[in-house]
């Protein structure tokens, strides 16, 4: 790897060595510059910016991070104009409080830094030691802003679970104001942060939301929906949840908000709110303890009716499972039957063990029960009451390139085509080569392939030795151009492109690459190469 050997802490240095991926997790560095295409052409068609977020370090110095969920946010924008016209590229660290403060304090990542400046969900403020409770007691955990970057009533906001949305400026990516949501008639605004998976409804562009809500009492979770045009809060209600956990993602069908909710829990927060722990350590694995009723723990699903959130239940699966994605749900009616089927991707093994990864990256070494499969999970309704009807592994999930599902996480589809029961194809990173530590291809999962038998049902992606590819983004071809015209065969859903960030962990350097979204395996459209590497990020949006 050529990661900087002069300015990087040599415990780092060292790790990097031994596993090459991780100079992937590097801090980023801001730049305005114009990509270098360096293979294939750009699609005329192709017009538009790409917005992608993540945790640009999750080291200041020598000191790390609590987890890598905890890295400040670092958003990077591509914008194309078509096949003749540059494609302009911009880094930014979103100016949270949390980094201002670490700035103040110092915050040169090459420098001798030892301790947090801020507190974080999993991070304690402050040298490690006897008193560092003194200098955590009573602090919230302070805002990352590093998980999504999400266009909604034209406006760009940078999301995470740890507070409220960031505005951003759509070509500069300066930080502007927290978005609140806010309703002048009703003067209402959000009452808890937002999580970084709510979801737009593909038919109104109104966003549909939630959040947990902690603190004394109750745990709740806070579910809402907002305007697609004004932004402003429409409605939103709390609703009592079984016990204290963490939510990233909820399905979104025509009729219904749908969220798993898996037994990562806290069950005592005192450690927390006396100093002594980062509120995030505090979760465990409960599947197996006793509710109140004498049951074992486990995951339940809350489903919500979108007309009416007073309209809600929770209904227990018959095992515990953990998850952080959703894939789609759709609504059906059979027989006078309602049903829902929401597909996931559902954790391959042990939420400790993956935990641990994430709480150590430059330790980390990812595996195949580190990852995920798709999983979908039916949901009947009758005499009123909703049941959990029946869990299915959509296709096989193993290691065999041409007839499994690979291990996988952050799964993408076309956004248009979400809520829909004919929506075949996700796009998902996937770990092609178990000993590679690391999530490093891209595969496309056709939902109805074990009814069509063929191996194209499965095509991969690998972008080649010590080269890792990053989260997908699917970008539909513009309305009203035809197949043809774009060079695709396939049905509307897969015309388009598939945009990734793939990182080189020989050269320390991040190329942008296209792919042609029905046929991925065929390769590279187009390969343009940035200035400096991107850190591996978590989503983003076209």
């Amino acid at each position: 790897s050529r990661v900087p050997e002069k300015s990087t802490p040599k415990k780092f240095l060292h790790r990097i060595r031994e596993a090459p991926w991780r100079g992937g997790l590097e801090p980023g560095k801001e730049v305005d510059s114009v990509l270098e295409l360096v293979e294939g052409s750009i699609p005329d068609e192709l017009r538009g910016s790409l917005y992608r977020n993540g945790p640009g370090r999750v080291r200041v110095g020598e000191a790390e991070y609590g987890h890598w969920f905890d890295g400040d946010g670092f958003v990077t924008a591509a914008c194309f104009k078509g096949t003749d016209q540059p494609v302009k590229f911009c880094s930014r660290y979103v100016q949270t409080e949390r980094i201002i403060s670490q700035q103040k304090e110092g915050s040169d990542d090459d420098g001798e830094i030892s301790a947090m400046a801020v507190r974080g969900a999993w991070t304690q403020r402050g040298k490690a030691g006897p008193l560092q409770w003194l200098s955590n007691i009573f602090r919230q955990p302070t805002n990352p802003s590093n998980t999504h970057v999400v266009s909604f009533a034209n406006r760009l906001l940078s999301l995470a679970e740890g507070g409220l949305p960031l505005e951003l400026d759509s070509k500069t990516l300066e930080t502007g104001k927290e978005f609140r949501f806010f309703n002048a008639t009703s003067g209402d605004d959000l009452k808890s942060f937002c999580a970084a998976h709510s979801r737009c409804d593909p038919e109104t562009g109104n966003l549909f939301g939630f959040g947990v809500v902690f603190g004394p009492g109750t745990p709740q979770l806070n579910i809402f929906e907002a305007d697609a045009t004004s932004g402003a809060m429409l409605r939103q209600d709390a609703l009592p949840l079984p016990f204290t956990t963490f939510i990233h993602d909820m399905a979104l069908s025509k009729n219904h908000m749908v969220l798993f909710i898996p037994p990562w829990t806290i069950e005592d927060m005192t450690p927390f709110l006396l100093g002594n722990q980062a509120v995030g350590k505090l979760f465990e694995w409960t599947a197996n303890k006793l509710s109140s009723s004498g049951k074992k723990r486990g995951t339940r699903a809350l489903i919500v009716d979108r007309s009416d959130f007073s309209r809600y239940q929770f209904v227990e699966l018959p095992k515990a499972l953990s998850l952080y994605h959703v894939i789609n749900a759709f609504d059906e009616c059979k027989n006078e039957e309602n049903i829902i089927r929401v597909a996931i991707a559902e954790l391959r093994g042990s939420r400790e063990n993956l935990e641990d990864n994430f709480g150590n990256m430059y330790s980390a070494a990812f595996e195949a029960d580190n990852e995920c499969r798709p999983v979908e999970h039916t949901f009947r309704k009758r005499n009123g009451i909703w049941l959990h009807d029946q869990r299915r592994e959509i296709i096989p999930s193993g290691l065999n390139h041409s007839s499994d599902s690979l291990p996988f996480e952050l799964p993408e589809v076309n956004p248009s085509w979400l809520g829909r029961p004919d929506l075949r194809f996700v796009y998902t990173n996937a770990l092609t080569t178990p000993s590679s530590g690391f999530i490093d291809g891209i595969q496309r999962i056709d939902l109805l392939g074990s009814e069509y038998g063929s191996d194209e049902a499965w095509p991969v992606w690998e972008p080649g030795s010590g080269r890792y590819a990053g989260s997908p983004i699917f970008v539909p071809r513009p309305h009203g151009t035809s197949s043809e015209a774009v060079g695709f065969t396939s049905r509307e859903e897969d015309a388009g492109w598939v945009l990734v960030y793939v990182y080189d962990s020989d050269k320390h350097r991040t190329d942008l690459v296209v792919l042609d979204a029905s046929k991925i395996n065929n390769g590279p459209v187009a390969v343009l190469r940035l200035p400096v590497h991107a850190p591996f990020s978590f989503h983003g949006s076209w």
